[in-house]
């Protein structure tokens, strides 16, 4: 089973390596977007959506990534949950 970190902020969300299982992106009140990278904010792209939708509903996206070093999210008027383990 895996546990999950809320992200609503550029920055580390988890700074060791881990296995991020899925993503759950809440959307925030404008159109929004985020990328989740392994290896710092120049790492190697693991998820992205330039277009979250305005005040849409939850959706999840299954990723199933080792991440090697940490795990980083550039994240702008939405919410992301990471599911790692």
């Amino acid at each position: 089973m895996g546990r999950s970190i809320e992200v609503t902020a550029t920055g580390t969300a988890y700074s060791s390596p881990c296995k991020l299982l899925r993503i759950i992106v809440k959307p925030g009140g404008t159109t929004g977007s985020f990328t989740v990278r392994d290896g710092g904010a120049a790492g190697r792209i693991v998820a992205s959506d330039g277009n979250v939708p305005a005040s849409g509903q939850s959706y999840s996206l299954e990723v199933d990534h080792d991440c090697k070093t940490d795990l980083h999210v550039t994240i702008s008027n939405c919410a992301i949950y990471c599911v790692i383990r």
